[in-house]
Formats: C-alpha cells, sequence, structure tokens
C-alpha cells in the first residue's frame, strides 16, 4: 500500500513538473516571439540617439519646393537589417521655442524613396540618380498633412515628432540606404528641423546629403544632414495588427480628430457609451482626419478597420 501511494505520488511530481516546465516553455516562446516582432526605432547618425546636433536644416520641413537625398552607409544600419522599414520623423532644434506647427500644415505632394546608395564618399552633387544603386522604391506618395503641435519642444535633445508612415514598407537587407524626399512646399512658414553639417565627424563617411529647390531636381548642393529617427519591424501577416502602430489624437479632441497607422485604413466606425454608432466614415490612408465637432461630450469608442483585422481605439470628445 505504502508502495503505490509512493509511486503515485512520484507520477503526480512528473506530471506538476511537466505542466510547469510546458507552461514556462510556452511563457518564454511566447515572450521571444513577441521581442522578434518589435518595433526598432533607430536614429541615425547614431551617435545622436540622445545628443542634440548643433546645426540645422529646413529641407524636409521646407515651405517651398525640395528634392533632399540622406545617403547613410550600412554601419549606421545593423539593428534594421531584414526589418521591413515603415517609417521617419525628424526633430526640431533644442532652441525652439515652441511645438510646431502652431496650425495644421498641408503639403500637396510628399513623396519618399527608399535604394540602395552609393556610399556617403562617393556622393554627387551634379546627378542625383548616381547616387542611386538599383531600383528606387516609392514607398510613399500624395498629400501630406502634419497636425497643429505635432513636433514638441522643451528638452535637448527634443523627441522625434510626426511618424511619416510609409504606404508600401521596404525591406532591408543591408548595405548603404538612400532616402529621397521629394515635396512641393506648403503655404506658411519654414521649420527648421535639427542637422549634422560637414565638420562633424562622420558627415562625408557614415552619412551625408545634398538638396536642390526643385520637386523633380537631379542635380544641387550640399546640404547638411538631418537627424531622423527610422523604423522598421518583421514582415507582418494577416494577425499581426497587435504588433502595428496606431494613434488617435487629439485626445480629448474638439473638432478634428486624427487616425495614424502603419497600414493603409479602409474606414471607421465610432459607438458611443452605450454601443450606437454614431458616426462611420470610408477611409484610404495611412493617416486619416475626421470631423466630430456633431458628437456629443463623452466616451466614444472607434473602430477602424485594416486588410489585416479591426482595431479599436478610445478617446473622448470634450
Amino acid at each position: 500500500m505504502k508502495k503505490e501511494l509512493l509511486t503515485l505520488l512520484m507520477l503526480n511530481l512528473c506530471l506538476f513538473l511537466s505542466l510547469n516546465c510546458q507552461d514556462s516553455f510556452s511563457q518564454n516562446s511566447s515572450q521571444e516571439q513577441f521581442d522578434q516582432n518589435e518595433l526598432v526605432a533607430k536614429v541615425i547618425p547614431n551617435a545622436y540617439e540622445s545628443t542634440a546636433g548643433a546645426l540645422t536644416f529646413n529641407g524636409p520641413l521646407s515651405n517651398s519646393q525640395r528634392t533632399y537625398q540622406l545617403l547613410i552607409a550600412s554601419s549606421q544600419l545593423t539593428d534594421l537589417i531584414d526589418k521591413e522599414l515603415t517609417s521617419l520623423s525628424f526633430r526640431i532644434p533644442a532652441n525652439s521655442t515652441g511645438a510646431w506647427p502652431t496650425s495644421q500644415v498641408d503639403f500637396s505632394n510628399y513623396d519618399i524613396y527608399l535604394s540602395q546608395s552609393v556610399s556617403p564618399p562617393n556622393r554627387s552633387l551634379t546627378s542625383f540618380p548616381s547616387n542611386v544603386v538599383g531600383a528606387q522604391t516609392l514607398v510613399r506618395s500624395g498629400g501630406l498633412s502634419i497636425p497643429a503641435g505635432a513636433f514638441p519642444s522643451g528638452s535637448n535633445p527634443n523627441p522625434f515628432g510626426f511618424q511619416i508612415v510609409f504606404s508600401t514598407n521596404w525591406l532591408y537587407v543591408g548595405g548603404d540606404l538612400l532616402i529621397e524626399i521629394r515635396h512641393t512646399g506648403y503655404t506658411g512658414t519654414s521649420r527648421s528641423v535639427e542637422a549634422i553639417g560637414t565638420a562633424v565627424t562622420g558627415y562625408g563617411t557614415l552619412f551625408s546629403a545634398c538638396w536642390t529647390g526643385n520637386y523633380t531636381g537631379t542635380s544641387g548642393s550640399q546640404g547638411n544632414f538631418s537627424v531622423i529617427e527610422l523604423r522598421g519591424q518583421d514582415a507582418l501577416s494577416i494577425g499581426d495588427l497587435d504588433q502595428m502602430l496606431f494613434s488617435v489624437f487629439p485626445n480629448p479632441a474638439n473638432d478634428m480628430l486624427n487616425f495614424q497607422a502603419e497600414v493603409p485604413l479602409k474606414n471607421v466606425n465610432i459607438y458611443n457609451n452605450v454601443g450606437q454608432l454614431v458616426y462611420s466614415q470610408n477611409l484610404r490612408n495611412t493617416f486619416e482626419s475626421i470631423m466630430v465637432s456633431g458628437l456629443h461630450s463623452g466616451v466614444y469608442i472607434a473602430q477602424l478597420d485594416t486588410d489585416y483585422g479591426v482595431k479599436t481605439l478610445k478617446f473622448v470628445k470634450k
């Protein structure tokens, strides 16, 4: 009898240890999978992740037409290898006296191309196409609206501002990278961004830039290199919705409500706190704005439909 009881206890102990090992393995596997899908945000130049550059450049946020090329050596991009590049952002200088813009800014065209690049020391100012290696991919095109206050100030360095999300992700497999921005400007005052000049170690070897005051320019001048944050992630598939970046702002909202995502939005349905559908609109881009001035004050749920599923966000109407 004692032997049978001892055997039963041993079996129960083994089962307990087996289940706990399986749970531990499952939790570790889930955490490992989450870490692998984690968004990578890389500051370029790498040395300026927590340090502010001393110079400025208004090319990316100029109110006039610009073609602007950023050439980046592969050594600055190692954390992004085999990641799909999804967006980029800039930050305004540390001496800025307030957030920018004070009211919404609208570019009629803001196009971004990605490709392999010649090394920064081999940059050409007289032939921008000569800086491109292989085929360029148009990852973003069309109008761009930047909401009021999208670029914060008050820090040194300032946080990176509005994410310019690509409509087509681009797989980076290594090598030198060329980012080409072409835009048509906007009505308003130009905003300079933080940048690095030729006197700084690394310019001309790890990174370089050139620009011209034309939307379709193919030759131009030496340019300061704007400090950027470039984001990448593992390739997305159906079911990866929780790994994607979604935001709703301002929150609380008064008149205008903005949605931003890493994938195109198809439509939005808004429900009040008792589950009634109070607003619905078709969407098409990764950044969309809707008017909510007609809604009563209170808490609402926005359901955003994408090709990857439905994302639910909560917001408050003033």
